[in-house]
């Protein structure tokens, strides 16, 4: 279920993602193994997170959209072949918090609707969509 849907402004973060490209219903079955890659590059690595996990969606299209899926870390590093380091410059988003198991991202159509959602509302460029997930909070 989706318990919250606000519009957001936060400051420059480096985050560590791992990304793949999914239509919505291939996110539930996507989340775990992702959330599992970042972890274990976040003990090897012995780069700490700053903050709760979080899922970017953007790059829209007919065919899927980008899932970045990772945490907020304190330093820039090094590009590796499953996690990169990515430097989100500040700005707006939707921030939508789903509290559920990942099976009901589809059902909810979290990125989707809340793409048309702000879309309607002209309140934010919708090309970036910061989802909360699992009680996580920026």
């Amino acid at each position: 279920m989706i318990d919250e849907l606000d519009v957001v402004t936060f400051q420059a973060v480096d985050l560590a993602v791992t990304e793949a490209f999914a239509k919505q219903a291939e996110i539930p079955a996507l989340f775990p193994g992702m959330f599992d890659t970042v972890y274990a590059w976040l003990r090897e690595s012995g780069i700490a997170p700053t903050g709760n996990n979080y899922a970017l969606y953007d790059q829209f299209s007919p065919n899927g959209m980008r899932v970045r899926i990772g945490f907020p870390v304190a330093r820039p590093f090094a590009d590796t072949e499953l996690i990169k380091c990515v430097a989100l410059a500040p700005g707006r988003a939707a921030h939508v918090r789903h509290t559920g198991r990942y099976s009901g991202l589809p059902s909810q159509r979290c990125a989707a609707d809340t793409r048309q959602a702000i879309k309607r509302k002209r309140r934010i460029n919708a090309s970036r969509i910061c989802a909360g997930h699992a009680k996580s909070d920026w």
